[in-house]
């Protein structure tokens, strides 16, 4: 899925302006609304009186993110995650995101999409984030995908033109059409790789499932169950290479995308859950992953039962 981040309708966090003068000066305030907006540098919400190119413009960490596990029964850490609330402009998808449409309860996130128009889209629906960036190792969550023709329940990792980046992503999808199966794909340099369905031998809509995908520099792998899936066939588009937001989310296409996920017609409370997530760095073999925890105990809290630290 392409250019996920939009451009944000109205400026936020304290800004006492909204008209510039200059033209030269509007460009520099529109891109940092865009960062500030999506949440993609919150170093900018602390100075907003020193905006310059050089904010703007991101630059990655030396490092990858540091590994966490993430039990969604722990509700919701602004510190660490981010709802999603701007609206997505001239992008395949046709819903604005709402922090208002992400729910927790006593052991998931739900997203929901409703018909409630944004500023620019006909749908508004919920998107969840990571906050930092996170490159090569293992990926996993735990959920539960919308039904519905014309949704699409995601768990990805995205960057983009957005954030300075080409376009590089890695996907699970599952269209609500048919939750019998998934889409598995990969984007490099804005070049979309060799996509499989992989078809599930169940229901993803009736029941959580574990999956999760391993990204190394030579090739990603995914896994259903902890049962391997599919690899990056050799020899085919090359594996991405630039760290990216761990991203969870539920939208609708536009008419070019009736054909893949079929024409929206879904129930307008339609909802995708999620329980876990998590990320081990390539190299580490300790810190504790979705799948340690997952099935959930059926008597106790999972964070409990696990004592691992939400990161």
């Amino acid at each position: 899925m392409r250019g996920r981040f939009g451009r944000p309708q109205y400026p936020r966090l304290g800004f006492g302006f909204h008209i510039l003068t200059f033209t030269g000066l509007c460009a520099i305030w529109l891109g940092a609304a865009h960062l500030i907006e999506g949440g993609q540098r919150d170093e900018l919400s602390e100075a907003p009186d020193r905006i310059s190119t050089d904010l703007v413009r991101r630059s990655h960490p030396g490092d990858a993110g540091a590994a966490f596990v993430k039990w969604f029964s722990d509700g919701h850490d602004e510190s660490r995650w981010y709802r999603s609330d701007f609206d997505l402009v001239e992008n395949i998808a046709q819903v604005g995101w709402s922090a208002e449409h992400i729910s927790f309860d006593k052991d998931s996130a739900h997203l929901w999409i409703t018909d409630k128009p944004s500023p620019t889209n006909p749908y508004t629906s919920g998107e969840y984030q990571k906050r930092g960036w996170y490159s090569f190792g293992r990926f996993e969550v735990v959920m539960k995908a919308a039904k519905g023709s014309g949704l699409v329940s995601s768990f990805f990792t995205h960057t983009g033109p957005y954030f300075d980046d080409p376009h590089d992503e890695i996907d699970f999808e599952f269209l609500g059409k048919d939750t019998n199966r998934v889409w598995l794909n990969w984007f490099s340099n804005g070049q979309a790789g060799e996509a499989k369905w992989h078809e599930l031998g169940f229901d993803a809509a009736e029941a959580f499932h574990h999956y999760a995908f391993e990204w190394t520099p030579d090739t990603i792998r995914w896994f259903v169950d902890g049962v391997l899936v599919y690899e990056r066939p050799e020899g085919s588009r090359p594996v991405p290479v630039t760290p990216g937001r761990i991203i969870v989310n539920l939208w609708t296409g536009r008419e070019a995308q009736f054909d893949w996920h079929g024409e929206p017609n879904f129930d307008v409370a339609s909802h995708a859950s999620y329980q876990c997530i998590s990320f081990r760095a390539l190299d580490d073999l300790t810190s504790p992953q979705c799948s340690d925890g997952w099935p959930l105990p059926t008597t106790t809290d999972p964070a409990e039962a696990l004592q691992v630290a939400t990161r």
